[in-house]
């Protein structure tokens, strides 16, 4: 995550509080493995936006779809 250019933003940027960074891996990685574990079923998976709360408080998710396969 460090390496992305916005980390700045997420760790405190701006004298806002750092943000929930575990809770956003620990998401990208369950995200990941749904669509490894559904690939063959779902052809897209979009959440939009992704609210990442102060440390400690998680993430919550503003709005989702899983596009299913025909």
């Amino acid at each position: 995550m460090r390496e992305i250019r916005t980390f700045a933003l997420l760790d405190g940027a701006r004298g806002q509080p750092k943000a929930d960074v575990d809770a956003l891996v620990d998401t990208i990685l369950k995200l990941a493995a749904l669509a490894q574990d559904l690939g063959e079923h779902i052809s897209g998976i979009d959440i939009n936006p992704l609210f990442v709360k102060p440390a400690g408080q998680g993430v919550v998710a503003a709005d989702a779809l899983i596009q299913i396969k025909r």
